[in-house]
C-alpha cells in the first residue's frame, strides 16, 4: 500500500471540516477510543470526508489535542484492521511468532518432514508454476505477490505451515554452509539451525511479520533482514 498521504490540520481546520461536511464513523469512533477503569476516556473521532477520506481527530475531548489528519479511506481502513486483528491476538494469547502459528498450523513441527509436499500444495492453492517455486530468492518477489493476492488473512488460516516450510527451504538452499531443519529445544517449533549453539534461522517470524503487516508483503525484505540477523550474531 505504500506510504500514506497525510494532511495535518489546525483546531480550527479541523472543527470546520467536521461542520462542513464530517460524517461521524461510529464503529471506529467507538474502537478507537481508549478507556480507563476510573471512568476517564480519550476520545479520538473518525469521520467521512469528501473523495472518500478519513478525518481522524486524536485526544479530540483533551485540551492539547483536537488537530485532525486526513487520510485515505483505504489506508485507514486498513490500519484500523490491523489494530483489530492485533487486539484480537493479544486477547487470544498470540503475542509472538510462535504463539500465532501454532493457533494456524495444521502440521505444527512435523512440516520438517512434509517440505516437499507443502510446496507442491503451495503451488496448487496460489494456482501458480510449481517449476516458479524453486526456492530460489527471486522466487520470494512472485511468492509475494500471490499471497497479497491470495490475502493475509486467508493465507493465516489455509498456507501458514506451507509458507513457512518454503521460507526455511530456501533460507537452506541458499546458504553457503550446511543447515538444516530441527526443533527448537525449549518450545519444539521448526527451526534452520547453525553449527553455533543458539544461533537458529527462524522462518516463522518471517511469515509471522509479513502476514500480520496487512500491507504489501514483501518476502525477500524480510530474509534478508534475517540473514542480517544471523550475519550479525554469527560475526560478533
Amino acid at each position: 500500500m505504500g506510504k500514506p498521504n497525510i494532511e495535518k490540520l489546525s483546531k480550527t481546520e479541523t472543527f470546520e471540516l467536521v461542520n462542513s461536511e464530517g460524517i461521524l464513523n461510529e464503529e471506529y469512533t467507538n474502537f478507537l477510543t481508549e478507556e480507563f477503569d476510573n471512568g476517564n476516556f480519550i476520545l479520538n473521532q473518525v469521520f467521512l470526508i469528501s473523495r472518500n477520506r478519513i478525518l481522524y481527530i486524536q485526544e479530540a475531548n483533551q485540551k492539547k489535542g483536537g488537530q485532525g489528519l486526513i487520510f485515505e479511506k483505504e489506508y485507514f481502513d486498513n490500519f484500523v484492521f490491523k489494530l483489530k486483528r492485533m487486539k484480537e491476538d493479544k486477547e487470544n494469547g498470540r503475542n509472538s511468532n510462535f504463539q500465532h502459528w501454532s493457533f494456524y498450523s495444521k502440521n505444527k513441527n512435523s512440516i520438517i518432514n512434509k517440505v516437499d509436499q507443502l510446496q507442491k500444495d503451495l503451488a496448487r492453492i496460489l494456482e501458480t508454476d510449481i517449476n516458479q517455486l524453486n526456492y530460489s530468492t527471486k522466487s520470494l518477489d512472485l511468492l509475494s505477490k500471490l499471497v497479497f493476492d491470495f490475502g493475509n488473512v486467508k493465507a493465516m488460516t489455509e498456507i501458514y505451515d506451507n509458507l513457512v516450510a518454503y521460507i526455511g527451504q530456501v533460507i537452506k538452499m541458499n546458504s553457503k554452509k550446511e543447515i538444516n531443519w530441527n526443533l527448537e529445544t525449549n518450545f519444539d517449533f521448526p527451526i534452520i539451525v547453525t553449527d553455533f549453539k543458539g544461533v537458529n534461522y527462524n522462518p516463522i517470524n518471517i511469515v509471522w511479520e509479513e502476514l500480520t503487516n496487512y500491507d504489501q508483503i514483501d518476502f525477500r525484505k524480510a530474509y534478508s533482514k534475517e540473514m542480517r540477523r544471523i550475519g550479525k550474531l554469527l560475526n560478533d
